[in-house]
């Protein structure tokens, strides 16, 4: 080697080199809470989305007894030729969605002609309504025999 790539080398070496007392070992406290804190905000966020989750999931079982319902009524009116349910049959089907879907849930029948309107209420959880519940509505029209 030639002398002057030699004395390059010694003067770059020490540059090269940390000092004695300034190695790095491991992590700093502040690198640790930082780390934390974006750890805690990102657990926040999926717990978040699951909370939101799990109310759309008991929303749409709402939504699901609501059709179910419906159609259940109005299939009871076409076998009855076109005739609105009793009043008594009214009372037992309204205690029943009352017990599965909460105390606001309601549901009218009307048969205008030939038609069959069959009107479901119930209310659910809306985290972007001011009460935390909103009231949602599922109208079902079909023909009748009459």
């Amino acid at each position: 080697m030639s002398k002057r790539v030699q004395r390059h080398r010694q003067v770059l070496r020490p540059l090269l080199r940390p000092a004695r007392g300034q190695q790095q070992t491991g992590f700093s406290l502040l690198e640790v809470m930082i780390a934390l804190v974006i750890l805690t905000i990102g657990l926040l966020g999926v717990a978040g989305v699951q909370l939101l989750s799990l109310q759309q999931t008991g929303n749409a079982q709402l939504r699901s007894q609501a059709t179910m319902v419906a159609q259940d009524l109005a299939d009871r009116v076409r076998v009855n030729d076109g005739a609105a349910p009793s009043n008594e049959d009214m009372l037992r089907i309204r205690n029943r969605m009352r017990q599965e879907m909460g105390e606001d849930a309601n549901v009218t029948v009307t048969t205008p002609g030939n038609e069959v309107v069959v009107t479901v209420t119930w209310s659910e959880r809306d985290p972007f309504a001011e009460s935390g519940r909103s009231s949602e509505t599922f109208v079902l029209r079909t023909r009748s025999r009459r």
